[in-house]
């Protein structure tokens, strides 16, 4: 978890910034979907497909000199930060406590 790099008060935050699910799906989707709906279809939205974070090492290949295997190496490197920023979003779910309030549990071998 984040703990170690974040204080109490930090953490507390993150604690109540989850607990707003719809918030947290928005500012996920802000984040996301940035690189999500580039290139997409969309109504009412012209599609512009080159638009595209994925296309990005291939489209200035020729200009650069590229080989295919450093396309290749660019857009891992592209997944592998979205696959971080997901990853980064699940971490800070973890911070959704639920409460369980003060219930008393009887045992029942007693």
């Amino acid at each position: 978890m984040l703990d170690a790099a974040l204080s109490d008060k930090e953490q507390k935050l993150l604690e109540l910034f989850t607990k707003n699910e719809e918030l947290v799906n928005v500012v996920e989707k802000v984040i996301l979907g940035v690189l999500n709906i580039q290139g997409v279809p969309q109504k009412g939205i012209k599609a512009y497909p080159l638009i595209n974070a994925a296309l990005v090492p291939a489209s200035n290949a020729s200009s650069l000199n590229k080989s295919n295997e450093q396309i290749g190496q660019e857009t891992r490197a592209i997944w592998e930060a979205v696959n971080i920023l997901g990853k980064a979003f699940n971490d800070i779910k973890l911070y959704n406590k639920q409460e369980t309030g003060n219930k008393v549990v009887k045992n029942e071998a007693r």
